[in-house]
């Protein structure tokens, strides 16, 4: 009961960082890219390509995880995300647009993969019951 406990407070954890990430990146993807980009009108095309990474791996990220398990699927999307964060950060160094457009996609996928906590969450979760009892503040 313990560890079904401590699963589901890491997995709400990782959700909660998850989308407050995703908020600061959003917020601020579009700024830099109006710093680096040579043609002004390419600002916008980092935050983009986020969402369409998102899109485009969504169910691919599901089907992986069911494949390779949930540990090794939410390893994968953590993966991704570091890798496109140190791209982002080289491309910020480096003033290169093209490098951050690349960055900011990998942090789209690692988005997909990171809907998948809740989901773990939910499943980690005892029941309904005797989530009251456990949880006060549900």
């Amino acid at each position: 009961m313990i560890g079904m406990r401590r699963n589901v407070t890491l997995l709400a954890a990782c959700q909660a960082l998850m989308m407050s990430a995703n908020a600061l990146i959003i917020a601020t993807t579009a700024l830099v890219g109006l710093a680096l980009a040579e043609q002004k009108i390419l600002a916008t095309l980092p935050v983009s390509l986020q969402w369409i990474a998102t899109m485009l791996t969504a169910i691919p990220a599901a089907m992986l995880t069911r494949r390779v398990g949930r540990r090794a699927g939410l390893m994968i999307g953590v993966m991704a995300a570091i890798i496109g964060g140190t791209l982002c950060t080289v491309a910020i160094f480096y003033r290169h647009f093209a490098l951050f457009c690349v960055g900011s996609a990998l942090v789209g996928a690692f988005n997909a993969f990171g809907q998948q906590y809740r989901f773990a969450a939910a499943d980690a979760a005892p029941g309904p019951s005797s989530a009251v009892a456990q949880y006060p503040w549900c």
